[in-house]
C-alpha cells in the first residue's frame, strides 16, 4: 500500500509538470454549482451534490436515492481600453453593463444497486463583451456576445465497488452575436456616400450533438482518480 502511495504521487506530480496546451477556452463557463465555485471548481469528487453530472459523471455513483439541484450564476466581464497613439488617444473606455445569467439545472436518480442515470442542463460557454457604438475601437468590435447551452442526459454504472464509469450525450446550443462598424473609406467602394460608416452584423447560431465518457476510481476512501473526455 505504501508503495502504491508513491508511485500514485510520482504519477500526480509528473503531470503537473507537463506542459499545458493553450487552448481558447478563455469564454468557457464553470459556474455549475454554489459549491463548486466556493471550491474553484474542484469538484470533481463532491459529496451530496448532483451537479456531479457536469464535473465527474462517473462520480454520481456516490450519491444514493434521486437528488436534484438548481441554481442561477451572474456573470459581468469588466475590461477598459487606454488609446495611446493612435485613433481616439489619450482616451480611456470601459465597456457597458452585460451581464449574463447562467442557469444550472441537475436530476440525478439511482436506479439500483449498479446502474444511475441524470439529466443536466448547465452552460459550458458564454462571453458578452460591449462598448457604445462610436468608441475608437468600433471598426474592431463593439458587440461580441456568445451563449450556450448543454443538455447532457448520463448513465453511470458501478463496476465494482471501487470503480465507476459513466458515459453520456452533450446537445450543445450556441448562439453568436457580433457588431462592428466598417469605415467610410472601405463602404465608398461599394457605392455608399464618402465618409459614412457602415454598421455591421454577424448572427449565427447551431446545435450540435457530441458525447462523453467518464472514469473513477477510489484507490482509498481519502484518495481517488477521475478523468473525463468530452467529444
Amino acid at each position: 500500500m505504501k508503495k502504491l502511495r508513491v508511485l500514485s504521487c510520482l504519477i500526480m506530480f509528473a503531470l503537473i509538470l507537463v506542459p499545458n496546451a493553450a487552448f481558447a477556452d478563455g469564454f468557457a463557463i464553470y459556474e455549475w454549482s454554489a459549491g463548486g465555485v466556493a471550491m474553484g471548481e474542484a469538484y470533481m469528487f463532491a459529496e451530496n451534490d448532483p451537479s456531479l453530472l457536469a464535473y465527474n459523471p462517473a462520480g454520481i455513483t456516490r450519491l444514493q436515492g434521486s437528488w436534484f439541484s438548481g441554481g442561477l450564476s451572474y456573470i459581468n466581464p469588466r475590461s477598459r481600453v487606454d488609446f495611446h497613439g493612435g485613433s481616439g488617444d489619450g482616451q480611456t473606455w470601459s465597456n457597458d453593463e452585460a451581464p449574463g445569467y447562467v442557469p444550472s439545472l441537475f436530476y440525478v436518480r439511482q436506479q439500483n444497486d449498479k446502474l444511475w442515470w441524470g439529466i443536466g442542463v448547465f452552460s459550458r460557454f458564454g462571453n458578452a463583451t460591449q462598448y457604445d457604438p462610436e468608441w475608437p475601437g468600433r471598426f474592431n468590435s463593439y458587440l461580441a456576445k456568445i451563449t450556450g447551452l448543454t443538455v447532457q442526459p448520463a448513465v453511470a454504472y458501478k463496476v465494482t465497488d471501487k470503480l465507476s464509469i459513466a458515459a453520456g450525450l452533450d446537445i450543445n446550443y450556441i448562439r453568436l452575436e457580433m457588431r462592428k462598424g466598417i469605415p467610410g473609406v472601405i463602404a465608398y467602394k461599394y457605392g455608399l456616400s464618402p465618409g459614412t460608416d457602415v454598421d455591421f452584423q454577424l448572427d449565427g447560431e447551431n446545435i450540435a450533438l457530441g458525447w462523453n465518457l467518464g472514469f473513477n476510481y477510489d484507490f482509498t476512501e481519502n484518495t481517488s482518480f477521475a478523468a473525463v473526455y468530452r467529444s
